[in-house]
């Protein structure tokens, strides 16, 4: 009975690690903490060590992904190499920023946000049209939104890596 109820936790756990990653929230570390409570609790007989080592390497890689993905979809879209790094740093102060106003969701719309707003004050500080500058914002926004997506599917990979291997 508790080893059922144990496992079903377990799971929801996991899932709410993919929910938390697709608001621009630390997920992927959310299932790596509960995958190794999950093996101290099991004596590691399911979870074992090199999975619980390859799931924070892959944790690790997704954070650096994220942030390089972010820049260069950015820069793809238009916006300035200087804006586009702007714009990672605009979307993690919006992300925390985000979060005091709104819980939960407002994670999303801050990183997306700040990410917008950094790079169109950016280009407006170095003299940038409007028009040039909204472009860069919206290229932020958009590469912001597609590492997000990125590494949403990094975080699904992992929870099926657990469930089946």
């Amino acid at each position: 009975m508790w080893d059922i109820l144990g496992h079903i936790l377990f799971y929801l756990i996991l899932f709410c690690g993919v929910l938390l990653t697709s608001i621009s929230m630390p997920g992927t570390w959310v299932i790596v903490v509960a995958s190794a409570v999950f093996g101290l609790i099991t004596g590691f007989e399911n979870m074992t060590y090199q999975l619980l080592g390859g799931l924070a390497i892959a944790a690790l890689a997704l954070e650096g992904i994220e942030f390089l993905l972010a820049v260069k979809l950015a820069e793809k879209m238009g916006t300035g190499k200087q804006a586009s790094w702007i714009a990672v740093v605009g979307a993690i102060v919006g992300g925390i920023w985000g979060t005091t106003i709104l819980p939960i969701i407002g994670s999303l719309i801050g990183a997306l946000g700040g990410a917008f707003f950094a790079a169109v004050i950016w280009e407006l500080i170095q003299g940038k049209s409007y028009t040039e500058a909204f472009k860069s914002g919206r290229g932020a926004l958009i590469g912001r939104g597609g590492a997000t997506i990125v590494k949403t599917i990094g975080a699904i990979t992992m929870v099926i890596v657990i469930i089946f291997v």
